[in-house]
């Protein structure tokens, strides 16, 4: 009688568990999820046209780049070639530069001008893919991530456009998403 019981009480231990995950699931997945759209999207196959403009959304945006430094044809070798780098310049609406993010094939990066100074960062990689993610919020709100990591935080000024600059490095792609909307 007493086996019995325990073993009901198990059972119902495991419908427990199990219906509380299900209705957590549920809960996440109809919540009213702010969504995101993509705006622009530039992939290798259009690597040529890499340094054109990127637009981007007035009121906020995650833009993503992501670039191989030195597999390329020219005689760029990272770590110690200085000439492996590469970056995202955000420009004003009147066309002056505001901020850019830089990353060097040994390592580090500079977010100037809150970090003009070259800083190591361990989450980039050398002689292979790193991926830079800037935030802008409404506010001036930003968040740097490099490799998924945060690397920076504060306080920018607006930017219109991006633009992208290859030296010694493949593109692999930019994407920019609006801010998300509720």
């Amino acid at each position: 009688m007493v086996r019995r019981l325990v073993g009901l009480a198990r059972w119902g231990l495991i419908a427990l568990a199990v219906g509380g995950g299900g209705l957590v699931m549920w809960i996440i997945m109809s919540g009213d999820q702010p969504a995101a759209r993509l705006t622009f999207a530039l992939d290798s196959a259009s690597s040529p046209d890499a340094d054109r403009a990127i637009p981007l959304p007035a009121d906020g945006f995650t833009l993503i780049a992501e670039v191989e430094i030195g597999n390329v044809q020219e005689a760029c070798t990272p770590p110690t070639d200085l000439r492996c780098a590469w970056g995202l310049t955000f420009y004003a609406p009147d066309g002056t530069p505001v901020y850019t993010v830089t990353i060097t094939g040994d390592g580090y990066f500079r977010l100037t001008p809150p970090l003009p100074d070259s800083t190591a960062f361990i989450h980039l990689k050398t002689a292979a893919p790193n991926q830079v993610q800037m935030t802008w919020a409404i506010g001036g709100r930003a968040e740097l991530r490099l490799n998924r990591e945060i690397a920076w935080q504060g306080v920018l000024p607006a930017a219109h456009t991006a633009q992208l600059t290859l030296n010694g490095g493949a593109l692999r792609g930019v994407w920019v998403y609006s801010a998300p909307t509720r």
